[in-house]
C-alpha cells in the first residue's frame, strides 16, 4: 500500500490535471495510483476512468486494453468491463478478440432477454460496421431495439446506418421511433442526443427524398425543440457547427439569446464571429460582440474577434469606446483586474496614432494597481517611442522592483544599461547593470550586442573595452572577437599584437573578409611613425585580396607598401608588381616597371624578357626590334634564338623590308630549327608571290631530307604532302608520284599517302594503281574498304585475272565484312571455283556478323554441310554443328 499523504497528493495532481483538462496525464496518474492502492477492489474505478479517458479523449485504444485486462482480473465478472474491453479491442483492430468476448457476454444471458442485452447488440452492430459487414450490423442494431426499443443509442445508431447505406424509408422510421423515446421522460439516464438533433436529420431525409416543403416544416421544428432546453439549443447548435451551416446557426444562436439569455455572453461572441466571419454581415455583428465584451471581456479570443469586426467596420475608435465604457463599469463596480487589463487593449489600440493618448491609459492601469510585467513593457515601449528617457527610466527601475520573473529582470537590467550607456556620465552605472544581468545568462548575446554599442560609442574606456574582450573571448564568435581586437589595439596603437592575433583568427577561420575590415581599420590608424607596420598591413591586405580573387587591388597595394620598404625589398616588390600588373593586362603600367628596374640594371633577364613580350603583345615593332637586335646576338639556344629570329623576320615583313631581306630572315629561322613551320609557310607564300618555285621545292626538298635523317616520320609525310601537291599543281605527276613512294618509304603503312597516291596514278599505268589499291586496302575499314576493294575488283576483272578479283574481294571483305555485295561476290567466286573450305570458312565468318540466332543458324549448317557433303570432313562438320547449337539450344534440327 502507499501512505495517506501520498494518495492525498496523487488526488490533488488528479485534481489539478482535470481543472486543467490534461487528459493523457491524468489517464497516466490513475493507472499508476492503481499500482499503490491496498485494496484490488479500488483500483478498478481507477482503471476504468484511465481507460475511458484513453478510448473516448486521447483515440488510443490500444494504450487502454491492458488497464482493463487489469481490472477485469480484479471484477471478471463486470459486464460494463467486457463491453468496453470489446470497443478499445475492435477500435484497435482485433476485431475477432471484440466478437469473441461479446459473444461471451451474450452466452451469459442464456435465453434471457433484459434490456442489458441490447447494449451487447448494440457494440456487436459497431464492431461488424468497424469490419465492414454492414448487412450484419443493420441486423445486429435492430435486434438491440428490438430488445429494448427506448434505447436511443441504439435506435441513433440504426438510424444513421441505415441513412448513410440509403435506405431512407426504414432510417426515416428509426428516427421517428427515435424522436418517441426522446419525447418520453429520461428516467435517471439523461439522453446523449437531442430532438433537435434528431429533428434536424429527419429535415435531411425529406430534403434527400426531393420533399423540400416537408423538409423545410421538419427544419422549423428543430429549431422549436431547440427552445426548449439550453440542452436542446447547445446539441443544436453543436450539429449546425459541425455542418459549417452558419446561416441556421446564426438563427439558433439568436434564438437561443432571446430565450434563455446570455449571462457569460459566449453565445453573443459566438453570434457575432459567424456573422462577421462566415456571412460577411459583420454590421450585424457589432450589437453581438458589445454585448459579448460587455458580459465577458476577458473571454479567450474575444478582444481578437472584436478588432476583426472593427477592423471590417472600418471604425476601431467604436471598439476603444466599447472598452473604455466596459473597463470604467468593471472599475466601478471593484473588479479592478478586469478593467486594468481592458485599459491596457485600449491602450494598444490608440498607440499607433497616439502615443500620448495610450501611454495616460496606461498609467490609468497602474494606478489601478496594475504593474503587470506587460504593462510596464508596454509603457516602457511607449515613452522610448516618445523620446522621455526620464519617464522610460522610471518605468525600468519599477520593474525591477516589481519583477518575479528572473528571465524579465534580466531583460529589464539590459535595457537600463541600454539607455544608460548613451550618457559618459552614467556609463559606470550601466556596467554595473551589465554586469548583474550578465550573471547566471546562458546566452550573453545581448551582454555582448550592448557592449559592442557601449565601445562604438567610448571605446577609449577601459573597462568596457575589457568587459567587451572578455566576453567575447567567451563566447567564441569570430566577429565578436575580432571587433574587441581592434578596440583593444586603440586603447595602445603601438601596440599591434592585437592587430596581429586578430588577423590570424580571421585566416584561421577562413574569412577573409573580416580579415580585410580588421586591416583596413587599422590603416585608417596607422601613420607616418609607422611605416613597417604600415607596410605589413598593406602587404597582408595584398595578400588577402589576392585571396578574395581581386588582384588590381592587390598589385596596387603592394605598389603602396613598396614605397615604404628599403631599396633591395622595394626591387623585388616591384617585381612582383611588374609581374601583377601583366598578368591582369595592364601592359603599360608592367613596361614602365620593367623599364624603370632595366635602367638600374640593363642585363637582368628578369627585366627585359618580360619587356619583350609586352612589346610583343602590344606591337610596339620599334622597340621590340631594338630589345631583340640586343639580345638575339648573345642568345646560345637555337630554340630561343629561332624564337627571336622568327619575331625578327616577323617585324621586317610588317614594317615593308625588302622581300630578299624577309627571305633570308626566314632561312635564318630554319637554319636554327628547320621544322618551323610558321617559317616555311611564310616562305611558300614569298616563293609563290614572286614566283620562285624552285626555290620553294627545295625548301620542302630541304626539308624533307632533314626529316628523314632524324627520323621525324610525321615530318617526312608532311613535307611530301606539300611537295607532292606543289608538283601536281605544276602538272608534274611523275615528281608528285616519286615524292609519295620516296615518303612511303618512311611510313610504308601510311593510308593517306597511299591515298594520295592511287588518286595520282588514277590516269596512268593500271598496273601500279592496282598495286597500290591493294595496299590501300589493307589499311581500310567499313565502307571504304568496300568501296575500293569493288574498284580493284574492276581493275583486276579489266586485266582478265581471276585470281587477283577474288584476291580483291577478300581483301575487301576482311576490312568490311558486313558489307553484303562484297560477300556476295565472294559466296560466288568461291561456288562457281569449287572452293568449298573458303566457301564453308565465309559461312562461317558470314554467321558471325548475322543479328539473329535464326540467321547465325542457318549460315553454321550451311558451313556443316560443305565440310559434310563437300569436303567430308566430318570433325569440321561437327563442330560447326555443336557451334549453331551453342546458338539455339533449342534447336531439335
Amino acid at each position: 500500500g502507499e501512505i495517506p499523504e501520498a494518495l492525498d497528493v496523487r488526488e490533488r495532481l488528479a485534481s489539478l490535471y482535470r481543472t486543467r483538462d490534461a487528459v493523457r496525464p491524468l489517464a497516466e496518474l490513475l493507472a499508476a495510483t492503481a499500482d499503490h492502492v491496498a485494496e484490488p477492489a479500488k483500483t478498478v474505478p481507477l482503471l476504468r476512468e484511465a481507460a475511458e479517458l484513453l478510448v473516448q479523449r486521447c483515440a488510443d485504444p490500444a494504450a487502454a486494453i491492458p488497464l482493463i485486462r487489469r481490472a477485469r482480473e480484479v471484477a471478471p465478472d463486470d459486464r460494463a468491463l467486457m463491453l468496453m474491453l470489446a470497443d478499445a479491442l475492435g477500435q484497435s483492430g482485433d476485431i475477432e478478440g471484440a466478437r469473441t468476448i461479446l459473444r461471451e457476454v451474450l452466452e451469459g444471458f442464456g435465453t434471457r432477454k433484459p434490456k442489458e442485452r441490447s447494449t451487447v447488440h448494440y457494440y456487436m452492430g459497431r464492431l461488424l460496421l468497424a469490419s465492414g459487414d454492414r448487412p450484419q450490423a443493420i441486423t445486429e442494431l435492430e435486434t438491440a431495439t428490438k430488445v429494448d426499443p427506448t434505447s436511443a443509442t441504439a435506435l441513433l445508431a440504426l438510424a444513421v446506418t441505415l441513412r448513410d447505406d440509403g435506405r431512407l424509408d426504414r432510417a426515416e422510421r428509426a428516427y421517428r421511433a427515435l424522436l418517441t423515446v426522446l419525447r418520453r421522460p429520461s428516467g435517471d439516464e439523461p439522453f446523449s442526443v437531442s430532438k433537435s438533433e434528431i429533428l434536424l436529420d429527419l429535415s435531411d431525409l425529406a430534403r434527400g427524398q426531393n420533399d423540400e416543403e416537408r423538409a423545410e416544416e421538419i427544419l422549423e421544428s428543430a429549431f422549436e425543440a431547440a427552445q426548449e432546453s439550453p440542452f436542446e439549443a447547445e446539441q443544436f447548435e453543436r450539429k449546425l457547427r459541425q455542418r459549417e451551416a452558419y446561416r441556421h446557426l446564426s438563427r439558433a444562436l439568436s434564438a437561443r439569446i432571446q430565450r434563455f439569455g446570455d449571462p457569460r455572453g459566449t453565445s453573443s461572441l459566438e453570434l457575432a464571429s459567424v456573422l462577421a466571419n462566415h456571412l460577411d454581415r459583420a454590421a450585424e455583428a457589432w450589437p453581438h460582440i458589445e454585448r459579448g465584451i460587455r458580459s465577458a471581456p476577458t473571454a479567450p479570443g474575444a478582444f481578437e474577434l472584436a478588432m476583426v469586426i472593427a477592423k471590417k467596420r472600418g471604425n476601431e475608435e467604436e471598439l476603444i469606446k466599447l472598452l473604455t465604457l466596459t473597463a470604467e463599469e468593471r472599475e466601478d463596480a471593484g473588479d479592478r483586474g478586469t478593467a486594468a487589463e481592458l485599459y491596457a487593449r485600449v491602450a494598444e489600440l490608440v498607440a499607433p496614432t497616439d502615443l500620448e493618448r495610450a501611454a495616460q491609459v496606461l498609467e490609468r492601469t497602474r494606478e489601478l494597481g496594475a504593474s503587470s510585467d506587460r504593462v510596464l513593457t508596454l509603457l516602457e515601449d511607449l515613452y522610448g517611442r516618445l523620446g522621455q528617457t526620464d519617464r522610460q527610466l522610471e518605468v525600468l527601475e519599477a520593474r525591477i522592483s516589481t519583477t518575479l520573473d528572473p528571465e524579465m529582470r534580466r531583460q529589464t537590467l539590459y535595457r537600463l544599461s541600454s539607455l544608460r550607456m548613451k550618457r559618459e556620465e552614467t556609463l559606470e552605472q550601466a556596467c554595473d547593470y551589465l554586469a548583474e544581468a550578465a550573471t547566471g545568462d546562458p546566452d550573453k548575446t545581448r551582454y555582448r550586442e550592448l557592449l559592442r554599442e557601449g565601445t562604438d560609442l567610448f571605446p577609449t574606456n577601459p573597462r568596457l573595452v575589457r568587459m567587451y574582450e572578455e566576453s567575447a573571448r567567451d563566447a567564441g564568435d569570430l566577429g565578436t572577437t575580432l571587433d574587441a581586437l581592434q578596440k583593444v589595439w586603440q586603447l595602445e596603437p603601438s601596440d599591434v599584437s592585437p592587430l596581429r592575433e586578430a588577423i590570424d583568427l580571421a585566416r584561421g577561420a577562413s574569412d577573409l573578409a573580416a580579415a580585410e575590415r580588421v586591416l583596413r581599420g587599422a590603416l585608417d590608424l596607422l601613420d607616418a611613425a609607422y611605416p613597417k607596420a604600415r607596410a605589413w598591413a598593406l602587404q597582408e591586405l595584398s595578400k588577402l585580396k589576392d585571396e578574395a580573387g581581386d588582384p588590381a587591388a592587390a598589385r596596387e597595394l603592394l605598389r603602396d607598401a613598396a614605397t615604404l620598404e628599403d631599396p633591395e625589398q622595394r626591387r623585388e616588390l616591384l617585381f612582383d608588381v611588374a609581374a601583377r600588373a601583366e598578368a591582369q593586362g595592364d601592359s603599360s603600367g608592367a613596361s614602365d616597371i620593367y623599364a624603370e628596374l632595366l635602367d638600374t640594371e640593363p642585363t637582368d633577364p628578369r627585366a627585359w624578357k618580360p619587356l619583350a613580350d609586352i612589346y610583343r603583345r602590344t606591337n610596339r615593332e620599334g622597340k621590340l626590334a631594338e630589345l631583340l637586335a640586343a639580345v638575339a646576338e648573345n642568345e646560345t639556344n637555337p630554340e630561343e634564338r629561332a624564337k627571336l629570329r622568327w619575331e625578327r623576320a616577323g617585324l621586317l615583313e610588317s614594317s615593308g623590308r625588302p622581300d630578299d631581306v624577309v627571305g633570308r630572315a626566314l632561312l635564318d629561322v630554319l637554319d636554327d630549327d628547320p621544322g618551323h613551320e610558321e617559317a616555311v609557310a611564310k616562305l611558300v607564300v614569298l616563293y609563290e608571290r614572286t614566283g620562285q618555285t624552285q626555290e620553294l621545292g627545295r625548301v620542302y626538298a630541304q626539308l624533307m631530307d632533314t626529316a628523314r635523317l632524324r627520323r621525324d616520320v610525321p615530318g617526312v609525310v608532311g613535307y611530301a604532302r606539300k611537295l607532292a601537291a606543289m608538283f601536281l599543281a605544276e602538272g608534274r605527276g611523275a615528281d608528285a608520284e616519286k615524292t609519295l613512294r620516296d615518303a612511303l618509304d618512311s611510313d610504308p603503312e601510311n593510308k593517306e599517302l597511299w591515298a594520295l597516291l592511287v588518286e595520282q596514278l588514277r590516269d596512268g599505268d593500271p598496273q601500279d594503281r592496282a598495286e597500290a589499291l591493294e595496299k590501300l586496302i589493307r589499311l581500310e575499314q567499313g565502307k571504304r574498304a568496300a568501296e575500293l576493294a569493288l574498284e580493284l575488283a574492276r581493275l583486276r576483272a579489266d586485266q582478265w585475272d581471276d585470281a587477283a578479283v577474288e584476291r580483291a574481294l577478300e581483301l575487301g571483305f576482311r576490312g568490311a565484312p558486313n558489307d553484303e555485295e562484297l560477300r556476295s561476290r565472294l559466296e560466288a567466286s568461291y561456288r562457281e571455283r569449287g572452293a568449298w573450305s573458303k566457301l564453308a570458312e565465309l559461312y562461317i565468318q558470314d554467321a558471325a556478323q548475322r543479328p539473329t540466332p535464326e540467321g547465325k543458324v542457318e549460315r553454321l549448317r550451311q558451313a556443316a554441310i560443305l565440310y559434310a557433303d563437300m569436303l567430308r570432313d566430318a570433325r569440321k562438320a561437327a563442330a560447326t554443328l555443336r557451334e549453331a547449337r551453342n546458338v539455339r539450344p533449342d534447336d531439335p534440327e
